[in-house]
């Protein structure tokens, strides 16, 4: 029989906000991994803490170069989420260092969040909540307008799992959906019963999700001239990044009257400064991040991230490599 791998040492970053369940501990303590906690995610902390560590499971820590280069016997980057923006991929692979991440991580979710800003906006919740908070019981004559979904457009920019999903949930309460995307894709399409649309046409729909990656072409996506295509009863729903839009240019936007509102579950800076106007527009919904969060979805990527990790201290390629790692013929 061929010996056992020596035990990973894997320093867990922000573990204070993100503790690992017990059954959790026990799987990795089983795969021959050692949990080494720490309950940030500064720079200096991981290069103190992860220098003689094989890995790191990572939320919300910047991984660069620099950081790399103090961490010699780091073979993997664990990311516990979809996104990776944070990690610097290239200068990983040139370190041999596999990066991985979760991609179906909190698709239920992303999706749950994104009909749940549809529905607050269609039945008017902003304003009757505000109304709510100042104790006031409205006549009728002053109760907002809510419209029926059924016949209203959804437009939904980025076709991977979130946007499907989404795609998919919306169909059942009767919207249109038209989908932008740079990578075309007719099958999924036709599965979900959605149309494409070109960006123009996307952005004057009624409800116009997010669901890209933040990359340099998707920096600022929806600036100010993007803005401008927004019809004044039209709704921007962000669960993506929050760079993806120009926050001072929606600013503007909403005080002109330019689009109805806007639910942002991601912004730009994050977290917004208390004195930002955002907090205080009554058509802004702000949900702190929160849309990928659920017991299940944080038990599901922990997991994931876990089992990618013991396979290559195994031998094994992992599940879930990024996909600037995956071969060719994969």
């Amino acid at each position: 029989m061929g010996r056992a791998p020596r035990p990973w040492r894997m320093l867990h970053t922000d573990a204070g906000e993100f503790p690992l369940p017990s059954d959790l501990v026990d799987r990795a303590a089983e795969a021959g991994i050692e949990l080494i906690p720490l309950d940030g995610h500064e720079q200096e902390e991981i290069a103190g803490l992860g220098v003689d560590c094989h890995g790191l499971f990572l939320y919300r820590a910047r991984i660069d170069d620099d950081l790399l280069a103090a961490l010699p016997q780091c073979r993997v980057l664990a990311r516990v989420g979809t996104g990776y923006d944070l990690i610097d991929v290239a200068a990983a692979q040139r370190r041999g260092v596999v990066v991985t991440y979760v991609p179906d991580f909190c698709t239920e979710e992303l999706s749950d969040t994104v009909i749940l800003f549809i529905l607050a906006f269609a039945r008017q919740f902003p304003a009757l909540m505000h109304a709510a908070r100042e104790h006031r019981w409205l006549p009728v004559s002053e109760l907002p307008k809510p419209r029926r979904l059924a016949g209203r457009t959804l437009a939904v920019l980025g076709l991977g799992r979130s946007g499907q999903r989404t795609a998919e949930k919306a169909r059942n309460f009767g919207l249109e959906v038209l989908v932008w995307t740079r990578t075309p894709k007719p099958d999924v399409l036709e599965r979900i019963g959605a149309r494409a649309a070109s960006f123009e046409e996307a952005l004057g729909c009624d409800y116009v999700s997010l669901h890209v990656p933040l990359t340099a072409q998707t920096t600022h996506l929806i600036d100010r001239q993007a803005l401008t295509r927004f019809k004044p009863t039209g709704v921007l729903i962000n669960i993506a990044r929050g760079a993806v839009v120009d926050t001072e240019a929606l600013v503007e936007a909403l005080q002109q009257g330019r689009l109805a509102g806007a639910a942002l579950d991601v912004v730009d800076p994050a977290p917004l400064p208390p004195s930002h106007p955002l907090w205080d527009m009554p058509n802004v919904l702000i949900t702190s991040h929160s849309a990928c969060i659920s017991v299940e979805a944080l038990h599901q990527s922990q997991s994931t991230a876990i089992d990618d990790a013991a396979a290559l201290l195994h031998g094994r390629p992992p599940l879930h490599p990024v996909p600037e790692l995956r071969p060719i013929h994969a």
